[in-house]
């Protein structure tokens, strides 16, 4: 049976102050040789009563703060988006210190201004930033822990708010020997003290999200490096076979827009646009003789073909990177009735950028020059698809993409769609 760490420290701790204070009655005895009266021994007792209540407040901060470690190391998983990390971080502090105003700031440009709050008014949010040449941020490069400021600090001034405050603590997020951030506690609940417990979660969280911030820039930069030279690949491969040069770059613009006018999130649409980027990266394990055969493909070469969502989800899985762009990749061959590919998912089973992925795909395949056709109209690729519902695409998808096509497509060319993308 295992017994819990609390109890461990409360029992030793315990026992610590016993033998204090029977050391110390016992040393009063043999010097003073005087026997203790009952109000004596009652003051004696009260005193350990509170020191001991001490020791098991103590205790449970101690406690805590490991909690609280392990929370925050199980609460980052992978994230490495920064302005996410600040709402975790926010939202830890505002948790575990019974604080009444809380911020994450993050340097941007010049200055350090707010990325996630708690308890400021909204105008305060845009109010509270300092600037990277204050002499505060000068000193924070250079000290370790934290800085409390007091009313009549001078530098107490440094953070306009709106909200009247008495107490303001304040910690650097370093990554390296870099200021990334700072964090910014003003006032305890209940016209409180900030404890030297408060103050060691505190550092102890901005320790720890230093660390994370400089983490997430490295797997970030590596991810960055990693789509530049898969990126590089899908143009190299498309520079095989000049009926699709470009292909892939119309196919990301038309599903990102589409995505887009679908209400997709933000980070949704990035994922489908560098996935239909990449989504035919796969292509590079097809030999030039099937790649670039200027009639239609016989059965056996066309099961080679089937095999490049493989092929690209593969690569990708080598990289590490890109986890959720190669499951669209992977998937952005399968049909609505399930006789798609690789996998003949059906339905639902399709992860709606695979679906959004697909239509935009199939669009500009029948929009462009191909070495057995010339270029469907707009109008006659329509019809054509129209002729897939419930086969290829779900019938409410495609008719939101063929409204996307008429309606919110216009007369602009893809060149003139992807300028206005900033793609």
């Amino acid at each position: 049976m295992t017994i819990p760490l609390n109890y461990i420290y409360m029992a030793v701790g315990g026992m610590s102050l016993v033998f204090s204070f029977w050391a110390g009655y016992s040393l009063g005895l043999s010097s003073k040789k005087k026997r203790l009266d009952p109000a004596e021994y009652q003051a004696l007792g009260e005193e350990f009563d509170v020191k001991m209540r001490e020791l098991i407040d103590e205790n449970k901060q101690h406690i805590r703060r490991w909690e609280l470690m392990a929370k925050f190391i199980s609460a980052l998983g992978g994230v490495r988006d920064e302005t996410k990390l600040a709402s975790l971080l926010s939202r830890l502090i505002r948790e575990n210190i019974n604080v009444k105003y809380g911020a994450v700031l993050l340097r941007r440009d010049d200055n350090f201004v707010t990325a996630a709050s708690d308890g400021l008014h909204v105008e305060s949010e845009k109010s509270l930033q300092i600037s990277v040449k204050d002499s505060l941020i000068e000193y924070l490069k250079t000290t370790q822990g934290i800085v409390v400021l007091g009313k009549m600090d001078r530098k107490f001034s440094a953070f306009r708010i709106k909200e009247q405050v008495n107490e303001m603590l304040v910690m650097g997020l370093k990554t390296g020997e870099e200021l990334k951030g700072l964090l910014w506690l003003a006032d305890k609940k209940n016209s409180q003290k900030f404890t030297e417990g408060d103050k060691a979660i505190l550092e102890y969280l901005g320790y720890a999200a230093g660390n994370t911030f400089n983490n997430a820039l490295l797997m970030n930069e590596l991810e960055s490096r990693a789509i530049k030279i898969v990126t590089g690949l899908a143009k190299a491969l498309e520079q095989r076979d000049r009926y699709t040069r470009g292909h892939s770059d119309h196919v990301a613009t038309y599903a990102s827009l589409f995505a887009r006018s679908l209400g997709v999130s933000k980070a949704q649409i990035n994922t489908i646009y560098t996935a239909a980027l990449l989504h035919d990266m796969g292509k590079i394990g097809i030999p030039d003789e099937i790649l670039n055969k200027p009639g239609r493909l016989t059965p056996e070469e066309f099961e080679v073909i089937k095999s490049h969502p493989l092929y690209g989800a593969e690569l990708l899985k080598i990289l590490g990177f890109l986890k959720d762009e190669l499951v669209l990749i992977l998937h952005h061959h399968e049909k609505f009735d399930g006789t798609g590919y690789p996998y003949r998912l059906k339905g639902n089973q399709i992860p709606l950028g695979a679906q959004i992925i697909s239509l935009a795909d199939v669009f500009d395949a029948l929009t462009t020059n191909r070495p057995y056709r010339d270029a469907f109209t707009v109008e006659k690729a329509i019809e054509i698809m129209k002729k897939m519902t419930g086969e290829n695409f779900e019938p409410g998808m495609l008719e939101q993409f063929i409204e996307f096509i008429e309606k919110k497509m216009g007369q602009k060319t893809i060149e003139e769609q992807q300028e206005l993308m900033g793609k």
